[in-house]
This record gives C-alpha cells, sequence and structure tokens, in this order.
C-alpha cells in the first residue's frame, strides 16, 4: 500500500497528465464531483506523446525494479481503460505485477472520473497489455522515478507547485545505468 505522500504526487500526476477522452481537443481543467481536479487532453497532444513513449521505452527497467530491488517501493503503473462511453481514462494501478511478458496487472488505486467498462472502479483488479501502458512510477531513495507525464506538463501548474513537485521527482526518471 503507498503512502499518502505518494498517492498525492500520483494524483498530481493523474490530474496533470493521465486522464485521456478521445475528442477534447485541447488541454482543460475538469473538477470532478468529488472535488479533485483533472486534466483532460487530447491523446495526441506532442509532449504526452513523448512521455508515454518514454514509458513504453523503460518498461523493462521498471518490471526489473519491481522483481529485484529490495530499496525502491510503491511501484505504480498507469494503463489505458475503456470507458462506457466509447474512450479511455488512463488509471493508476497498485500492487502491480507482471503475469506474463505481455500483460501488466494491478489494482486501480484512485477514484476514476469516468463510468469505465465493466465496472471497473477504485480496488478493481486489471490485467492490461503492455502497450497499454502510460507511464510508470517507483520511489527510489525517498523520491520518485518515472512520471514522465506528469514531468511533461508540470509547467501547466503554478510555480510554488511545480518547486514542490520538483522537490519530490528524481532529477532522472530513469537511472543512468540503465
Amino acid at each position: 500500500m503507498m503512502n499518502r505522500s505518494s498517492l498525492k504526487w500520483i494524483s498530481i500526476g493523474l490530474a496533470i497528465a493521465m486522464l485521456v477522452a478521445f475528442g477534447i481537443p485541447a488541454i482543460d481543467r475538469i473538477v470532478s464531483k468529488n472535488g479533485n481536479e483533472f486534466y483532460s487532453y487530447d491523446a495526441s497532444h506532442p509532449e504526452l506523446v513523448a512521455a508515454r513513449l518514454s514509458a513504453l521505452s523503460s518498461l523493462d527497467h521498471f518490471q526489473q525494479m519491481l522483481e529485484t530491488s529490495e530499496q525502491a517501493k510503491e511501484f505504480a503503473v498507469s494503463v489505458r481503460v475503456f470507458t462506457e462511453r466509447g474512450g479511455y481514462e488512463s488509471v493508476w494501478l497498485e500492487n502491480v505485477r507482471f503475469p506474463d511478458r505481455g500483460t501488466v496487472a494491478g489494482t486501480i488505486s484512485h477514484d476514476t472520473l469516468n463510468r469505465l467498462k465493466g465496472g471497473l472502479s477504485k480496488g478493481s483488479y486489471v490485467v492490461s497489455s503492455r502497450q497499454d501502458v502510460d507511464d510508470w512510477s517507483y520511489r527510489d531513495g525517498g523520491r520518485l522515478r518515472g512520471n514522465f507525464s506528469l514531468r511533461a506538463l508540470m509547467d501547466l501548474e503554478e510555480e510554488a507547485v511545480q518547486n514542490s513537485i520538483l522537490a519530490d521527482l528524481h532529477k532522472d526518471p530513469v537511472p543512468d545505468d540503465n
């Protein structure tokens, strides 16, 4: 189980970069029923495409750390899940594992903005293709690795929020030795 600080930053990452719905042409701020702020955006936003490609290209590193590291903790992965309206929403999974070479699985760690297909919601167990991964994150030495989407869209936030986020992120999303 993740601590409150990690969930806070994962929620910010989700709020900034991980809600995806088809047909939204710009980045818009949305406030959900429970008061959480999210950003919705077009999935082809150039910075997010680059962030997703970085996450996918380093997913083997994430899996290796998950399976072998004794120091790293609070592993989470963001995957695309279809909504009842035909689009998709990126959701963060905790209790992550890789059942086989082509899939990643875990439980949804937060409330969702949209109704998800199959009645999925916070706490639901999800098995997804590795190709549906949007981002990943883990805590290493007290600071977060990964979070490519958060890094890509961080400048949407005010300077004080940016500084707070930067204080919790490693300078490099993936260690140099990988």
